[in-house]
């Protein structure tokens, strides 16, 4: 059988075409540490977990989804009269988010920054029982909600150890509106008027991924 003098050059940049156009329409998924807070604060966060999951639409421009277990110690705060007490407060935020890669993403790394707007899925406060002696059996109800819509804003580094793996650093800016609040049970069965604030988790975070592709 003849070949024409172009078939293996033809060939050649073939394969050397594929990982390039491999890199558009597929997915990735991460996981991951993030700490950090805002220090001047009511609410300091502690580290915690996130998972996320990004569809890839070229080489400069990644969408997805991520979610987060944030956990902060609430410091106390006067309100209506009286003193919340302080104790932890637990949020699971959902961000949609957008990322844009100015050098593309066709090399080993590669810088990104983004955008997201987040809600809270879920929220929860759990104060302090300093003041009230265990032997009275009294209890102090608490609640927390995280109705707002939030935004952030994020740059780093995303690596590329292979053609699966990635590993991926960098800083964000999350600021996402809670409420929390709390009733003291004066007598069995009878409790305080509630006390209730409203605190924004304007938090500056560095988060570290692990992640696939697929």
């Amino acid at each position: 059988m003849k070949r024409s003098r172009w078939t293996l050059p033809l060939l050649a940049l073939a394969a050397l075409s594929v990982p390039a156009v491999a890199q558009e329409g597929r997915w990735a998924v991460s996981a991951g540490l993030q700490a950090g807070g805002d220090p001047g604060g009511a609410l300091s966060a502690n580290a915690a977990a996130e998972l996320a999951g990004w569809f890839v639409l070229n080489e400069h421009v990644d969408v997805g989804a991520r979610v987060s277990a944030l956990d902060f110690d609430a410091d106390a705060v006067e309100a209506g009269g009286t003193t919340l007490p302080g104790g932890s407060v637990s949020v699971v935020p959902f961000e949609a988010a957008f990322r844009y890669y100015p050098l593309g993403s066709d090399r080993a790394w590669y810088p990104f920054v983004g955008a997201s707007v987040a809600t809270a899925a879920s929220a929860d406060y759990d104060g302090d029982m300093a003041g009230i002696p265990p032997e009275l059996g009294l209890r102090f109800a608490t609640d927390a909600s995280g109705d707002s819509v939030g935004f952030g804003a994020e740059a780093g580094i995303r690596w590329d150890l292979s053609d699966r793996w990635f590993l991926e650093g960098g800083v964000r800016y999350l600021s996402l509106g809670i409420d929390r609040s709390g009733r003291f049970e004066l007598v069995p069965g009878q409790f305080s008027p509630e006390v209730a604030v409203s605190e924004d988790l304007d938090a500056a975070r560095v988060a570290i991924h692990v992640g696939v592709y697929f």
